[in-house]
């Protein structure tokens, strides 16, 4: 059963988490969303049910954004684990939100609708703009 909450977007970027057990595990983030991340690791460090701090920057070049946030490792694999974050201040997440997903929205709002090929298939509609 999928327990997510926000779409995943695929990343790749360093990420030191902070364990208590482990102490400082290097590792690598494959996606991240609203709700948490996935990273690749091969260090055994990341138990599940593990609370840890994650700390990773996400932006572009110019507006790169810094973040540490508390988790808890959700899904542990042999070459990584699920990472869900906890208790996140509304700034931290809106900074998080904006990092994620403001370049993307705004190329899909430039985009015009015949750039989608979905809107030629029958039975799915797409909003049209009024005509004016």
């Amino acid at each position: 059963m999928e327990h997510r909450w926000s779409v995943r977007q695929p990343q790749q970027c360093p990420v030191v988490v902070d364990t208590a057990r482990a102490g400082t595990v290097a590792a690598k983030l494959r996606d991240i969303g609203i709700g948490g991340m996935f990273v690749e690791t091969d260090d055994d460090g990341l138990v599940l049910n593990t609370t840890v701090n994650v700390a990773f920057s996400l932006g572009g070049e110019d507006e790169r954004e810094n973040f540490r946030l508390p988790a808890i490792v959700v899904r542990h694999m042999s070459h990584g684990a699920g990472i869900m974050f906890l208790d996140i201040e509304i700034e931290t997440l809106r900074l998080l939100r904006r990092a994620l997903y403001t370049a993307t929205t705004s190329a899909l709002d430039r985009a015009p609708l015949s750039a989608f090929p979905v809107a030629d298939k029958p039975g799915i509609s797409l909003p049209r703009a009024a005509n004016g």
